[in-house]
């Protein structure tokens, strides 16, 4: 009896040791200010890709442990294919490796649901172990979208787990006063605007530029008929180099892995639709170690004069940006409006614009050549001809180089 009133104290003081050197085997990595808002939510491969943190990973271990994440865990937690490997917590270092804290987030073999597996990764002699934690079922989850264009991130948070996850984007050119007065992007904003699983096209094909790779579409009504939009989240064009830049006309970019994890996550979820803000700021705070690019930048070209801004069209009837190569993206004039639920100051297909340039033309042609007051039917023709001829001049001319990449294209 004096024995066990010995051995128990005794048995409890060596577990309480063995748990405290085991807490202490790794420990915070002191990560600079600028990382540590740049770490949960991103893709190891990102990450490792980006920073210096994890020395010793590479960028091939790193697609390794995603690529093959079924070489690692049990049985039950095999995914089909893993959508997206991200981290959860902060990295912790060891005195042989890491302990990385990662979700991996895709449809089970076993069951054929999508899920969010979370897991203790020990790095350590270029080989993984991995220990499952928690699984949170994609249907269990209500998740909602923000994204700031001036730092070009979306943020995808679960409103019912701790799930989130960061991706970079490319937005829109700048419009400096070409099409409408003050600075502003070709982006619209969008307030309480919505992701429709309705409305995404899983393999776009037209035009050929989005290269059969989803278009996610925004709409800004609980019917998409009612609420269609033309912006959206897709590739870069022609499956070009990402970039975080200011460089479209309007829709949002993004890394082909990022966007069809979203792609899944929209079309397999238990939602319909998901509610999406885009604003030029936001408060979550939360960042992508992916470096942007604020110089050179895209903007409208201003075919006219400063007093006297005139916009055209490029070869696929979008209007026409071009590259500031010598200034840096003026974002900080960028200032959201409250209650602004549809920043409706561009519209990216151009429709009403044209519409207007071509009444405005013809009002101003009919007044120097008032064909239909003219009484002699030749004298009325030819001043009509006049009238054509003012109505083409300035329009632009599509080359044969043109028709034939529209053909193609579109």
């Amino acid at each position: 009896m004096a024995l066990s009133r010995f051995l128990v104290p005794m048995l409890a003081l060596w577990a309480l040791s063995i748990s405290s050197s085991w807490a202490q085997f790794y420990r915070n990595i002191q990560l600079p200010s600028e990382l540590q808002k740049k770490t949960v939510g991103v893709r190891l491969v990102d990450y490792v890709k980006h920073t210096n943190v994890l020395k010793g990973m590479s960028e091939k271990d790193a697609e390794e442990l995603q690529k093959r994440w079924n070489r690692f865990v049990e049985r039950d937690y095999d995914l089909d294919e893993t959508l997206n490997l991200f981290f959860h917590d902060f990295p912790k270092q060891g005195s042989e490796g890491y302990l990385l804290p990662l979700t991996a987030f895709g449809k089970t073999k076993k069951g054929g649901q999508y899920q969010f597996i979370q897991a203790d990764v020990n790095f350590a002699d270029d080989d993984f172990e991995v220990v499952v934690k928690n699984v949170y079922d994609l249907n269990d989850t209500l998740f909602e979208m923000s994204v700031g264009l001036v730092e070009r991130k979306l943020i995808v948070r679960d409103t019912l787990s701790p799930l989130k996850m960061v991706f970079p984007l490319g937005v829109g050119s700048f419009d400096e006063g070409v099409l409408n007065d003050g600075v502003t992007l070709l982006t619209p904003r969008f307030e309480n605007a919505f992701v429709d699983k309705w409305a995404v096209i899983s393999e776009r094909k037209k035009p050929r530029y989005f290269k059969g790779k989803p278009f996610i579409r925004i709409t800004t009504d609980e019917n998409p008929a009612n609420g269609h939009t033309a912006i959206g989240f897709h590739v870069q064009p022609n499956l070009d180099t990402f970039i975080r830049a200011f460089d479209s006309h309007g829709c949002m970019r993004m890394q082909l892995d990022d966007l069809i994890a979203l792609h899944d996550l929209v079309k397999s979820g238990p939602h319909r639709r998901l509610s999406i803000n885009v604003k030029f700021n936001i408060d979550d705070q939360a960042d992508h170690p992916f470096p942007r690019i604020n110089r050179p930048y895209k903007k409208v070209l201003n075919a006219g004069t400063k007093e006297n801004p005139r916009w055209t069209l490029d070869r696929d009837d979008l209007v026409q940006t071009t590259k500031d190569w010598d200034n840096f993206a003026p974002y900080e004039l960028l200032q959201d409006v409250d209650g602004d639920t549809h920043h409706e100051i561009f519209d990216y297909d151009m429709s009403w614009r044209r519409a207007e340039r071509r009444e405005n033309k013809q009002e101003a042609c009919y007044a120097k050549f008032p064909y239909k007051e003219i009484e002699d039917e030749k004298d009325r023709k030819e001043m009509y001809e006049e009238y054509e001829d003012c109505l083409k001049d300035g329009r632009r001319r599509r080359t044969l180089r043109d028709r034939i990449y529209r053909w193609w294209t579109h």
